[in-house]
């Protein structure tokens, strides 16, 4: 990295201060320029600068004013803590406490329950539609080198999610590489389709200002559910997202021609399939296509591949399209497994808790760690070909199975649950099989799973099984739980 993180927020600070009348947020006929952007900020400053070093919970969808509080947050060195308030309130709840959150910053509402959370824990809470009048600077001396940025969750084994933090050296890295290769322009508009805790936010939230761009959201699943009038209308010129979203275009112009004004598609977060590449190529006719691929541990992205014409006949033999060559700042092996481990100044320095240490170890006075990605290399080009654990990718999020099945044996009746992922219809969707009778139907299993995980990890389908097959060891015979639901008529 060549820019310390005090002269990345000067820069980042001054493109917030000197926007002027400019777009930073466009939806539809909603528009806020920086100026605009840039008071919300040292409004929020006025209380958050009395706190330092602190987790700052953001409880928000995507308004105009949540943005400015995620930047607060960070300017006033303290840590960005992301809530998406349609996640379930047992998981919210675990996330502030793992967080040790002090400040929750909110645009809406908050239920009784989560108010009397919000009273017994001493934290104070904001709310971004009654700021204070005052508008005070920000002091960039407050920001700690080796402070943490940002607080993002991942789906954990036990049930309880995983509390990833990133300093500012771990992400910064990242940010300056896209700054270096990707072809922005000058008030480019980037698409913000995915939950601000899905770490692909951190690619457009840091991008945009330090192009002089401007967020396109999408508030509302019919921006992101059927992206095409969204692109079009709010003329976004970068496209970040999974390749999924390619595929729901797809869907409803199979043949084109379709014009969009996409300049750059940025896709990550799962397999990109060549299929979707040759469309993006012969149809959308996108000029710049890049295949990224990284961990919310590692610093958002530590691979990526400038797709060339070409590109699906020569990796035709695999399938997919490569993840590509290292990002500067990321060293990286492959166990004899087949593993891939990284280690570089974008690695984090373990979970929040101490969790997960055994996925951490030293070697050559380098610190690594597993991804639990298998990988291997193809033409000189890294491909990654799934987990070798229980995590999976399902629409650009990564989801620990053995989490789904923690809290399917939650459910009384339920007394063993197994979880996996099945494709049709070109898209991938997670099943669960449950031995036992719960007092309920499928439909009452996935509303009692609504309570205690996000939408993306409740499983489209339920299978019962009267008994779970075992394998010779004894062990839960996972492949055979998907042979019999294969089977079923």
């Amino acid at each position: 990295m060549t820019m310390s993180p005090k002269d990345f927020y000067k820069k980042l600070h001054t493109a917030f201060a000197d926007g002027g009348s400019r777009d930073v947020y466009v939806h539809y006929q909603e528009r806020h320029s920086y100026d605009e952007l840039y008071s919300v900020m040292c409004r929020l400053n006025t209380k958050l600068s009395a706190y330092r070093g602190q987790a700052i919970g953001v409880y928000s969808g995507k308004s105009f004013s949540a943005y400015g509080a995620i930047f607060a947050s960070i300017i006033s060195g303290n840590t960005w803590v992301p809530i998406n308030p349609v996640l379930p309130w047992n998981r919210i709840v675990n996330m502030l406490d793992a967080a040790q959150a002090k400040v929750l910053i909110v645009d809406s509402d908050l239920s009784d329950e989560f108010s009397a959370y919000v009273v017994a824990n001493e934290i104070e809470l904001i709310d971004l539609r009654n700021l204070p009048k005052e508008e005070t600077s920000f002091d960039l001396s407050r920001i700690d080198d080796d402070g943490v940025a940002y607080v993002m969750f991942t789906s954990g084994s036990t049930g309880v999610p995983k509390g990833v933090p990133m300093t500012h050296v771990n992400y910064i890295n990242f940010i300056e590489n896209a700054l270096n290769i990707l072809p922005f322009e000058d008030g480019d508009v980037f698409s913000d389709y995915h939950d601000f805790g899905f770490d692909l936010s951190i690619f457009y939230l840091f991008c945009a200002p330090l192009v002089g761009g401007a967020f396109a959201p999408g508030v509302d699943d019919r921006d992101s559910l059927m992206p095409l009038r969204h692109i079009q209308e709010n003329k976004v010129t970068v496209l970040s997202s999974v390749p999924s979203i390619i595929s729901r275009v797809r869907q409803l112009n199979p043949r084109g021609p379709v014009d969009t004004p996409i300049r750059i598609a940025f896709l990550c977060g799962e397999p990109f399939r060549l299929d979707i590449l040759e469309y993006c190529q012969d149809v959308l006719e996108l000029p710049n296509i890049y295949n990224f691929y990284g961990l919310t541990e590692t610093g958002v992205e530590n691979f990526y591949h400038p797709c060339q014409k070409g590109d699906v006949e020569t990796y035709a033999e695999m399938g997919y399209v490569p993840i590509g060559t290292p990002l500067p700042g990321n060293d990286v092996d492959i166990s004899e497994d087949g593993e891939l481990v990284l280690a570089g100044e974008q690695l984090m320095s373990g979970y929040l808790g101490g969790r997960g240490v055994e996925r951490f170890f030293e070697e050559d006075g380098k610190r690594w760690f597993l991804t639990g990605d298998r990988v291997v290399l193809y033409k000189d080009k890294y491909f990654c070909k799934g987990r070798l654990d229980s995590q999976v990718k399902v629409s650009g999020y990564r989801v620990d199975l053995m989490d789904i099945e923690a809290h399917l044996r939650r459910i009384d009746g339920i007394s063993e649950a197994v979880s996996f992922v099945v494709s049709m219809g070109g898209r991938e969707f997670i099943v669960g099989a449950y031995q036992g009778n719960p007092n309920m139907d499928g439909e009452g299993i996935r509303a009692a799973l609504s309570k205690m995980l996000p939408d993306y990890m409740i499983p489209r389908s339920l299978m019962n099984v009267d008994e779970m097959p075992l394998n010779k060891n004894g062990k839960v015979d996972r492949p055979k739980i998907r042979e019999l639901y294969e089977q079923r008529d």
